[in-house]
């Protein structure tokens, strides 16, 4: 077998991999489409029982990122945060104060 005719099976052998790889990555792609739409109409179904239909909470926005952040959304400073404590076990503290 010559030279060029080892590279040709050698590109051969890539393309099938490269299409095997493709018809992976496309039915996974398909699978996440079927679950977002599946998860968008969870949530139009919870926000019609939750608000109703007729009223204005209605007309929110489906991405969670338009809407207004909330109190949680934004980290402490790091003058609030002890030295040498991580934020989540001084929110852990903060749980546990509140909760007693």
């Amino acid at each position: 077998m010559s030279e060029k005719d080892q590279e040709i099976a050698s590109l051969k052998a890539q393309i099938a991999r490269l299409e095997a790889e493709r018809n992976a990555l496309t039915a996974k792609k398909n699978e996440l489409e079927e679950a977002l739409a599946s998860l968008q109409a969870q949530n139009a179904w919870l926000r019609r029982k939750v608000f109703g239909s007729s009223m204005s909470e209605k007309h929110l926005p489906l991405d969670p990122n338009v809407l207004e952040p909330t109190l949680f959304d934004t980290p402490l400073p790091e003058a609030v945060i002890p030295k040498g404590m991580a934020a989540d076990s001084l929110l852990a503290d903060i749980i546990q104060d509140f909760e007693r």
